[in-house]
């Protein structure tokens, strides 16, 4: 029990702290939103008569939502390094002194990565999804500098402290929890299955849980998945995954970093044509997604 908990707390914590986060930040979002409405239609003006309270839609590029995705991001990360500093000794998966160089087998991993990577850049599963909350730290913070590094903590947090987390719950504790479970020897634990161990069906099965959490982006997250399992598998090291989780993050940091404003501003213009935020000033104008240097996150998970 003790090493499951290990493994799963930073992803079970990071999760429930980002629904309770998004949620309370969207309740709040709507109330102000709410109250705007119900004072306009108090003016008795024929054009406000037929307006409506936005729907959670509409509200993801409000100022609540804005904020509370930079303490989600902030928050995850730090559930993760906490986690990490206080329980390295007893994860042992990820002890260096364990971890045995092999360069063919780290440029696999390496060539995985990539491949994941890209095949996410390829699919862009989430570019035209409109409930989305952008990603534009120098605009709502109101300065370049804070901005900078805004970015440079969601790149080291995305490609460092999540693929830790992920790996450990997905790949260490819930494929082999589902291998113990369906083995002859049901008593035993996780821990006791070799990370050798190799199941075709339950590595999609279990990668499955990881594509579904991800929402739109399953099949780029369901092939990742499936290939961070098998590098794992290959010689039985947690870490040739870890690796190969890494440089597929980098991979879509370095995308994200080079694919800001035009390309994302086209997409956005759409959204903001049919989309209305009520503004504090009592007027309603489109959401105002289309600042310079707007970025639309690709992958939820980082």
């Amino acid at each position: 029990m003790a090493a499951a908990l290990l493994r799963c707390l930073p992803h079970a914590l990071a999760m429930l702290a980002s629904n309770f986060i998004h949620y309370r930040s969207l309740w709040a979002a709507q109330e102000t939103a709410a109250r705007r409405v119900h004072a306009r239609k108090r003016l008795l003006v024929d054009a406000y008569k037929q307006e409506h309270v936005p729907l959670t839609f509409d509200l993801m590029g409000s100022p609540e939502m804005r904020r509370a995705r930079y303490t989600i991001k902030l928050l995850r990360y730090l559930i993760t390094l906490a986690h990490i500093i206080a329980f390295y000794p007893l994860i042992e998966e990820l002890h260096l002194e364990q971890f045995t160089v092999a360069w063919a087998v780290l440029a696999q991993a390496v060539i995985a990565g990539l491949l994941a990577g890209l095949v996410t850049i390829y699919l862009d599963e989430n570019r035209h999804q409109e409930m989305r909350t952008a990603w534009n730290p120098a605009q709502d913070f109101g300065s370049k500098k804070v901005g900078a590094a805004w970015d440079c903590l969601r790149v080291a947090g995305g490609c460092l402290a999540v693929p830790i987390e992920e790996e450990l719950f997905y790949h260490s504790w819930l494929y082999r929890f589902m291998l113990a479970k369906l083995s002859r020897d049901r008593s035993r634990g996780f821990e006791a299955v070799g990370l050798r161990t190799w199941n075709w069906l339950l590595c999609v099965a279990s990668n499955g849980f990881f594509a579904v959490h991800n929402g739109m982006e399953w099949r780029s997250c369901l092939l990742a998945g499936c290939l961070f399992q098998w590098i794992i598998a290959y010689r039985g090291q947690f870490l040739d995954g870890l690796i190969a989780h890494v440089v597929c993050n980098i991979t879509i940091s370095c995308w994200l970093i080079a694919d800001f404003g035009t390309s994302a501003l086209k997409d956005l213009e759409s959204i903001t044509e049919r989309h209305y935020f009520i503004a504090p000033t009592g007027h309603t104008r489109p959401l105002d997604w289309s600042a310079s240097h707007v970025r639309i996150s690709t992958t939820s998970g980082w």
